[in-house]
Protein backbone atom coordinates (compact mmCIF):
# COMPACT_ATOMS: atom_id res chain seq x y z
CA UNK A 1 0.00 0.00 0.00
CA UNK A 2 2.82 2.42 0.86
CA UNK A 3 6.13 2.89 -0.89
CA UNK A 4 8.71 5.13 0.71
CA UNK A 5 12.18 5.98 -0.50
CA UNK A 6 13.36 8.31 2.25
CA UNK A 7 11.93 10.53 4.94
CA UNK A 8 12.78 14.15 4.21
CA UNK A 9 13.24 17.02 6.62
CA UNK A 10 12.04 20.27 5.11
CA UNK A 11 13.42 23.22 7.08
CA UNK A 12 15.59 26.31 6.86
CA UNK A 13 18.45 26.09 4.38
CA UNK A 14 18.79 25.58 0.68
CA UNK A 15 15.09 24.98 0.30
CA UNK A 16 14.44 28.55 1.45
CA UNK A 17 11.94 27.64 4.17
CA UNK A 18 11.14 30.33 6.73
CA UNK A 19 13.32 29.85 9.85
CA UNK A 20 11.66 27.76 12.55
CA UNK A 21 9.06 26.24 10.22
CA UNK A 22 9.95 22.61 9.51
CA UNK A 23 7.98 19.61 8.30
CA UNK A 24 8.97 15.95 8.59
CA UNK A 25 7.28 13.47 6.23
CA UNK A 26 7.93 11.02 3.45
CA UNK A 27 8.19 12.59 -0.02
CA UNK A 28 6.03 10.04 -1.85
CA UNK A 29 3.60 7.19 -1.36
CA UNK A 30 2.12 4.53 -3.64
CA UNK A 31 -1.31 3.08 -2.99
CA UNK A 32 -3.38 0.58 -4.95
CA UNK A 33 -6.84 1.61 -6.18
CA UNK A 34 -9.50 0.99 -3.55
CA UNK A 35 -6.96 0.55 -0.73
CA UNK A 36 -5.82 2.86 2.06
CA UNK A 37 -2.62 4.59 3.11
CA UNK A 38 -1.50 6.52 6.17
CA UNK A 39 1.08 9.31 5.93
CA UNK A 40 2.85 10.15 9.24
CA UNK A 41 3.76 13.84 9.41
CA UNK A 42 4.94 16.31 12.04
CA UNK A 43 5.73 20.02 11.79
CA UNK A 44 7.16 22.84 13.87
CA UNK A 45 6.65 26.58 14.21
CA UNK A 46 9.21 29.12 15.49
CA UNK A 47 10.08 28.95 19.18
CA UNK A 48 8.29 32.22 19.91
CA UNK A 49 5.03 31.01 18.39
CA UNK A 50 2.44 28.76 20.00
CA UNK A 51 -0.40 26.81 18.42
CA UNK A 52 -3.84 27.29 19.92
CA UNK A 53 -6.40 24.51 20.20
CA UNK A 54 -8.35 26.32 17.46
CA UNK A 55 -5.58 26.02 14.86
CA UNK A 56 -6.72 24.59 11.52
CA UNK A 57 -4.50 22.23 9.56
CA UNK A 58 -5.13 21.98 5.83
CA UNK A 59 -3.94 19.57 3.15
CA UNK A 60 -4.54 20.79 -0.41
CA UNK A 61 -3.59 19.85 -3.93
CA UNK A 62 -0.78 21.87 -5.47
CA UNK A 63 -2.24 21.72 -8.99
CA UNK A 64 -5.70 23.01 -7.97
CA UNK A 65 -7.11 25.11 -5.10
CA UNK A 66 -8.98 22.05 -3.80
CA UNK A 67 -8.71 21.44 -0.03
CA UNK A 68 -8.69 17.66 0.40
CA UNK A 69 -8.57 17.44 4.22
CA UNK A 70 -8.90 19.87 7.13
CA UNK A 71 -8.82 19.48 10.90
CA UNK A 72 -11.78 21.87 11.28
CA UNK A 73 -14.34 23.44 8.95
CA UNK A 74 -15.29 20.28 7.06
CA UNK A 75 -17.43 22.46 4.78
CA UNK A 76 -14.27 23.71 3.05
CA UNK A 77 -13.22 20.20 2.00
CA UNK A 78 -13.57 19.26 -1.67
CA UNK A 79 -16.51 16.88 -2.16
CA UNK A 80 -14.37 14.47 -4.21
CA UNK A 81 -12.16 13.72 -1.17
CA UNK A 82 -14.55 14.39 1.74
CA UNK A 83 -14.82 11.27 3.90
CA UNK A 84 -11.82 9.61 2.21
CA UNK A 85 -8.99 12.03 3.00
CA UNK A 86 -8.74 12.52 6.77
CA UNK A 87 -6.37 14.73 8.74
CA UNK A 88 -5.77 12.30 11.61
CA UNK A 89 -3.10 14.24 13.53
CA UNK A 90 -3.67 16.62 16.43
CA UNK A 91 -2.61 19.82 14.69
CA UNK A 92 -2.27 21.86 17.89
CA UNK A 93 0.40 19.35 18.96
CA UNK A 94 2.30 19.69 15.67
CA UNK A 95 0.93 16.51 14.10
CA UNK A 96 -0.04 16.85 10.41
CA UNK A 97 -0.55 13.12 9.70
CA UNK A 98 -3.36 12.22 7.33
CA UNK A 99 -4.82 9.19 5.62
CA UNK A 100 -6.42 8.28 2.32
CA UNK A 101 -9.04 5.54 2.11
CA UNK A 102 -10.62 3.92 -0.97
CA UNK A 103 -7.91 5.48 -3.19
CA UNK A 104 -9.07 6.65 -6.61
CA UNK A 105 -7.01 7.29 -9.79
CA UNK A 106 -8.02 10.96 -9.53
CA UNK A 107 -6.19 11.17 -6.16
CA UNK A 108 -2.84 10.96 -7.94
CA UNK A 109 -0.93 14.22 -7.68
CA UNK A 110 1.01 16.53 -5.38
CA UNK A 111 -0.18 17.80 -2.01
CA UNK A 112 1.01 20.44 0.47
CA UNK A 113 0.22 21.44 4.06
CA UNK A 114 -0.67 24.76 5.65
CA UNK A 115 -1.83 26.06 9.04
CA UNK A 116 -4.24 28.85 9.95
CA UNK A 117 -4.38 30.03 13.56
CA UNK A 118 -6.04 33.43 13.68
CA UNK A 119 -3.58 35.88 12.13
CA UNK A 120 -0.86 33.21 12.23
CA UNK A 121 -0.84 31.54 8.82
CA UNK A 122 1.91 29.59 7.09
CA UNK A 123 2.27 27.51 3.93
CA UNK A 124 4.88 24.72 4.05
CA UNK A 125 5.65 25.30 0.39
CA UNK A 126 9.08 23.66 0.55
CA UNK A 127 7.39 20.30 1.03
CA UNK A 128 5.18 18.47 -1.40
CA UNK A 129 3.82 14.94 -1.09
CA UNK A 130 3.59 12.88 -4.27
CA UNK A 131 0.71 10.38 -4.27
CA UNK A 132 0.69 7.65 -6.93
CA UNK A 133 -2.33 5.40 -7.35
CA UNK A 134 -1.15 2.21 -9.02
CA UNK A 135 -0.89 -1.54 -8.48
CA UNK A 136 2.06 -2.35 -6.17
CA UNK A 137 4.02 -5.53 -5.61
CA UNK A 138 3.29 -7.33 -2.39
CA UNK A 139 1.02 -6.50 0.52
CA UNK A 140 1.22 -2.86 1.58
CA UNK A 141 3.83 -2.32 -1.11
CA UNK A 142 6.37 -4.41 0.75
CA UNK A 143 8.94 -6.64 -0.90
CA UNK A 144 7.29 -10.10 -1.22
CA UNK A 145 7.84 -12.25 1.90
CA UNK A 146 9.34 -9.32 3.84
CA UNK A 147 6.38 -8.18 5.91
CA UNK A 148 6.02 -6.31 9.17
CA UNK A 149 2.90 -6.13 11.31
CA UNK A 150 2.66 -3.32 13.86
CA UNK A 151 0.43 -0.39 14.64
CA UNK A 152 1.04 2.70 12.53
CA UNK A 153 0.95 5.18 15.38
CA UNK A 154 1.09 5.28 19.15
CA UNK A 155 0.52 8.07 21.67
CA UNK A 156 2.18 8.20 25.09
CA UNK A 157 2.10 10.82 27.83
CA UNK A 158 5.33 12.40 29.09
CA UNK A 159 6.92 10.30 31.81
CA UNK A 160 4.84 7.22 31.03
CA UNK A 161 5.67 4.06 29.10
CA UNK A 162 4.24 2.15 26.17
CA UNK A 163 4.73 -1.29 24.60
CA UNK A 164 4.53 -1.63 20.80
CA UNK A 165 3.81 -5.25 19.70
CA UNK A 166 5.48 -6.08 16.38
CA UNK A 167 6.17 -9.15 14.23
CA UNK A 168 8.01 -9.54 10.93
CA UNK A 169 8.76 -12.19 8.31
CA UNK A 170 11.56 -12.94 5.86
CA UNK A 171 11.41 -15.09 2.68
CA UNK A 172 10.80 -18.79 3.25
CA UNK A 173 14.27 -19.71 1.99
CA UNK A 174 16.00 -17.63 4.64
CA UNK A 175 16.58 -18.53 8.29
CA UNK A 176 17.21 -16.09 11.12
CA UNK A 177 20.26 -16.98 13.20
CA UNK A 178 20.63 -16.44 16.93
CA UNK A 179 23.21 -13.74 16.12
CA UNK A 180 20.72 -11.56 14.24
CA UNK A 181 20.48 -7.92 15.29
CA UNK A 182 17.16 -6.09 15.26
CA UNK A 183 17.32 -2.30 15.08
CA UNK A 184 14.77 0.46 15.57
CA UNK A 185 15.87 3.85 14.32
CA UNK A 186 14.49 7.36 14.10
CA UNK A 187 13.78 8.16 10.45
CA UNK A 188 14.18 11.90 10.98
CA UNK A 189 17.61 11.78 12.60
CA UNK A 190 18.85 8.29 11.58
CA UNK A 191 19.70 7.69 15.26
CA UNK A 192 19.49 4.07 16.42
CA UNK A 193 17.12 4.14 19.41
CA UNK A 194 17.00 0.43 20.26
CA UNK A 195 18.91 -2.71 19.26
CA UNK A 196 18.70 -6.36 20.28
CA UNK A 197 22.50 -6.59 20.48
CA UNK A 198 25.45 -4.19 20.54
CA UNK A 199 24.25 -1.48 22.95
CA UNK A 200 27.11 0.80 21.94
CA UNK A 201 25.32 1.73 18.71
CA UNK A 202 22.28 3.10 20.58
CA UNK A 203 21.89 6.87 20.87
CA UNK A 204 22.56 8.19 24.37
CA UNK A 205 19.19 9.97 24.60
CA UNK A 206 17.22 6.73 24.25
CA UNK A 207 19.59 4.18 25.82
CA UNK A 208 17.87 2.56 28.77
CA UNK A 209 14.46 3.97 27.81
CA UNK A 210 13.86 2.39 24.38
CA UNK A 211 14.11 -1.40 24.62
CA UNK A 212 13.76 -4.01 21.88
CA UNK A 213 11.81 -6.55 23.94
CA UNK A 214 11.04 -9.10 21.21
CA UNK A 215 13.06 -12.17 20.32
CA UNK A 216 14.27 -11.09 16.89
CA UNK A 217 15.43 -14.58 15.86
CA UNK A 218 11.77 -15.65 16.25
CA UNK A 219 10.43 -12.80 14.12
CA UNK A 220 9.43 -10.59 17.05
CA UNK A 221 10.33 -6.89 16.68
CA UNK A 222 8.33 -5.60 19.67
CA UNK A 223 9.85 -2.73 21.61
CA UNK A 224 8.97 -0.46 24.50
CA UNK A 225 9.47 3.16 25.51
CA UNK A 226 9.74 4.19 29.16
CA UNK A 227 9.88 7.66 30.71
CA UNK A 228 8.70 9.16 27.41
CA UNK A 229 10.17 12.57 26.53
CA UNK A 230 8.88 15.23 24.11
CA UNK A 231 12.00 14.66 21.99
CA UNK A 232 10.86 11.04 21.40
CA UNK A 233 8.16 12.30 19.07
CA UNK A 234 8.89 11.20 15.53
CA UNK A 235 8.78 8.44 12.91
CA UNK A 236 10.58 5.13 13.43
CA UNK A 237 11.43 2.12 11.25
CA UNK A 238 12.76 -1.41 11.83
CA UNK A 239 15.83 -3.08 10.30
CA UNK A 240 17.50 -6.49 10.57
CA UNK A 241 21.18 -7.38 10.15
CA UNK A 242 22.14 -11.06 10.09
CA UNK A 243 25.58 -11.41 8.58
CA UNK A 244 25.24 -10.51 4.91
CA UNK A 245 21.45 -10.67 5.20
CA UNK A 246 20.31 -7.09 5.79
CA UNK A 247 16.93 -5.53 5.22
CA UNK A 248 15.10 -2.32 6.21
CA UNK A 249 11.32 -2.42 6.47
CA UNK A 250 10.94 1.01 4.90
CA UNK A 251 7.33 0.38 3.94
CA UNK A 252 6.17 0.37 7.55
CA UNK A 253 6.67 3.44 9.70
CA UNK A 254 5.69 3.87 13.32
CA UNK A 255 4.68 7.39 14.32
CA UNK A 256 5.17 8.20 18.02
CA UNK A 257 3.47 11.24 19.55
CA UNK A 258 4.17 12.43 23.09
CA UNK A 259 1.40 14.29 24.92
CA UNK A 260 1.21 16.22 28.18
CA UNK A 261 0.74 14.14 31.32
CA UNK A 262 -2.98 14.24 32.26
CA UNK A 263 -3.89 15.84 35.57
CA UNK A 264 -5.20 13.69 38.44
CA UNK A 265 -8.67 14.17 39.89
CA UNK A 266 -9.66 14.87 43.50
CA UNK A 267 -12.99 13.61 44.83
CA UNK A 268 -15.46 14.19 46.32
CA UNK A 269 -15.73 17.88 45.46
CA UNK A 270 -18.22 19.75 47.62
CA UNK A 271 -18.91 21.29 50.99
CA UNK A 272 -17.05 19.91 54.01
CA UNK A 273 -18.45 20.00 57.52
CA UNK A 274 -16.21 21.30 60.29
CA UNK A 275 -15.44 18.56 62.79
CA UNK A 276 -16.77 15.77 60.56
CA UNK A 277 -14.10 13.32 59.30
CA UNK A 278 -14.05 12.70 55.54
CA UNK A 279 -11.99 10.68 53.08
CA UNK A 280 -10.67 12.49 49.99
CA UNK A 281 -9.32 10.55 47.01
CA UNK A 282 -6.73 11.49 44.39
CA UNK A 283 -6.94 9.36 41.23
CA UNK A 284 -4.19 9.41 38.60
CA UNK A 285 -4.73 8.83 34.89
CA UNK A 286 -4.58 5.11 33.94
CA UNK A 287 -1.07 4.10 32.86
CA UNK A 288 0.48 0.96 31.35
CA UNK A 289 1.91 -1.64 33.70
CA UNK A 290 5.42 -0.76 34.78
CA UNK A 291 4.66 2.96 34.95
CA UNK A 292 4.32 3.43 38.71
CA UNK A 293 2.99 6.79 39.83
CA UNK A 294 3.92 8.39 43.15
CA UNK A 295 1.15 10.52 44.71
CA UNK A 296 1.78 13.28 47.26
CA UNK A 297 -0.54 15.82 48.90
CA UNK A 298 0.02 19.47 49.73
CA UNK A 299 -1.98 21.93 51.82
CA UNK A 300 -2.34 23.19 55.37
CA UNK A 301 -5.07 20.75 56.39
CA UNK A 302 -3.96 18.06 58.85
CA UNK A 303 -3.89 14.59 57.25
CA UNK A 304 -4.78 11.95 59.83
CA UNK A 305 -4.36 8.89 57.63
CA UNK A 306 -3.09 8.18 54.09
CA UNK A 307 -3.42 5.05 51.96
CA UNK A 308 -1.78 4.62 48.54
CA UNK A 309 -2.70 1.72 46.28
CA UNK A 310 -3.16 0.68 42.63
CA UNK A 311 -6.11 -0.65 40.64
CA UNK A 312 -5.78 -2.62 37.40
CA UNK A 313 -8.51 -2.59 34.76
CA UNK A 314 -9.45 -5.30 32.25
CA UNK A 315 -7.19 -3.72 29.63
CA UNK A 316 -4.18 -4.18 31.92
CA UNK A 317 -3.73 -0.48 32.67
CA UNK A 318 -2.91 0.55 36.23
CA UNK A 319 -4.43 3.50 38.08
CA UNK A 320 -2.55 4.95 41.07
CA UNK A 321 -4.88 6.08 43.87
CA UNK A 322 -4.34 7.84 47.20
CA UNK A 323 -6.93 8.19 49.98
CA UNK A 324 -6.52 10.64 52.86
CA UNK A 325 -8.68 11.03 55.96
CA UNK A 326 -9.05 14.56 57.35
CA UNK A 327 -11.19 16.33 59.94
CA UNK A 328 -11.60 19.85 58.58
CA UNK A 329 -11.94 22.90 60.80
CA UNK A 330 -13.41 26.30 60.01
CA UNK A 331 -9.94 27.86 59.82
CA UNK A 332 -9.24 25.76 56.69
CA UNK A 333 -12.16 27.29 54.81
CA UNK A 334 -11.03 28.58 51.37
CA UNK A 335 -7.58 26.99 51.74
CA UNK A 336 -6.06 25.01 48.82
CA UNK A 337 -5.46 21.26 48.72
CA UNK A 338 -3.16 19.88 46.02
CA UNK A 339 -2.58 16.35 44.76
CA UNK A 340 0.61 15.71 42.73
CA UNK A 341 1.39 12.61 40.66
CA UNK A 342 4.97 11.92 39.57
CA UNK A 343 6.17 9.42 36.95
CA UNK A 344 9.92 9.09 36.35
CA UNK A 345 10.53 12.70 37.36
CA UNK A 346 7.62 14.12 35.32
CA UNK A 347 4.87 15.59 37.52
CA UNK A 348 1.36 16.91 37.13
CA UNK A 349 -1.06 18.13 39.77
CA UNK A 350 -4.60 19.16 40.51
CA UNK A 351 -5.89 21.54 43.21
CA UNK A 352 -9.20 22.29 44.87
CA UNK A 353 -10.27 25.01 47.29
CA UNK A 354 -11.75 23.62 50.49
CA UNK A 355 -15.18 24.86 51.43
CA UNK A 356 -15.71 24.21 55.16
CA UNK A 357 -18.99 25.05 56.81
CA UNK A 358 -19.84 25.16 60.52
CA UNK A 359 -23.20 23.43 60.72
CA UNK A 360 -23.39 22.96 64.50
CA UNK A 361 -21.42 25.47 66.64
CA UNK A 362 -19.93 24.15 69.86
CA UNK A 363 -20.61 27.33 71.80
CA UNK A 364 -22.45 30.58 71.25
CA UNK A 365 -21.85 33.33 73.83
CA UNK A 366 -23.87 36.53 74.00
CA UNK A 367 -21.28 39.18 74.77
CA UNK A 368 -23.24 42.41 74.35
CA UNK A 369 -26.92 43.38 74.11
CA UNK A 370 -28.06 46.79 72.87
CA UNK A 371 -31.65 48.10 72.83
CA UNK A 372 -32.41 50.66 70.15
CA UNK A 373 -35.99 51.74 69.56
CA UNK A 374 -37.78 48.60 68.33
CA UNK A 375 -34.80 46.27 67.95
CA UNK A 376 -32.41 44.28 70.11
CA UNK A 377 -28.82 43.91 68.84
CA UNK A 378 -26.64 41.02 70.03
CA UNK A 379 -22.90 40.60 69.72
CA UNK A 380 -22.02 36.92 69.93
CA UNK A 381 -18.84 34.89 70.16
CA UNK A 382 -18.91 31.76 67.97
CA UNK A 383 -16.59 28.82 68.67
CA UNK A 384 -16.62 26.09 66.01
CA UNK A 385 -13.94 23.35 65.88
CA UNK A 386 -10.83 25.47 66.22
CA UNK A 387 -12.37 28.65 64.84
CA UNK A 388 -13.35 31.64 66.97
CA UNK A 389 -15.23 34.56 65.46
CA UNK A 390 -17.87 37.15 66.26
CA UNK A 391 -21.27 37.52 64.69
CA UNK A 392 -24.01 40.14 64.96
CA UNK A 393 -27.67 39.34 65.47
CA UNK A 394 -30.78 41.48 65.34
CA UNK A 395 -34.20 40.79 66.83
CA UNK A 396 -37.21 42.91 65.83
CA UNK A 397 -39.47 43.75 68.78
Amino acid sequence: MISVTNLYVFSTGANGQTPGYTLYAQPSVWVSPGLSVHIPCIFTVPAGSTLSTRVTGIWKRKETPDIVAASTEASMVYKGTKGRFTLTGKVHEGDCSFSISNAQPADQGFYEFQIEDGDHKHFYTSYKLSVSVTVTNGADGQTPDYTLNAQRSVSVASGLCVEIPCTFTVPAGRNLSTNITGIWRNKMTCDIVAASTNDCIIHTQTKGRFTLTGKVQEGDCSFSISNAQPADRGVYEFRIEDGNHKYSYIWNHLFVSVTDLPEPTISPVGELIAGKPITLTCTAHPAPQGCKGNITWGGRINIENISNYEREDQAGKVTSISDITVTPSQREHNSPLTCTVTYSGVSTNSSITLGVQCKFPLFLFFTHITYLLTSLYFKCLLICFGYIGSICCKVEL
